[in-house]
């Protein structure tokens, strides 16, 4: 099974995904936060817990948060959560 990931650094970003994905089917975001539709196998990752604030109040999940701010430390995270989904299919 293939995963997806969408990595945010910043609520604006966030902000920009919500706007974008809410106008591609005129959807709200808390419909995408579920397991079908456009987000089916996606994982949402934030780089603190400022953006994972955000996603929530976006109607996302916020399935991985960085351990510590920073670039490599939610690339280790992404990656050990993709590999433990892997492991326990």
């Amino acid at each position: 099974k293939e995963t997806r990931c969408v990595a945010f650094f910043a609520p604006s970003g966030v902000q920009e995904y919500h706007r974008r994905i809410a106008g591609v089917d005129g959807a709200t975001a808390s419909s995408h936060s579920g397991d079908t539709g456009i987000d089916s196998g996606l994982l949402y990752a934030a780089i603190g817990e400022t953006t994972a604030e955000a996603l929530r109040s976006s109607g996302l999940r916020a399935d991985i948060v960085a351990r510590t701010q920073t670039a490599e430390q939610l690339a280790t995270d992404i990656a050990t959560s993709i590999r433990s989904q892997h492991e326990h299919g």
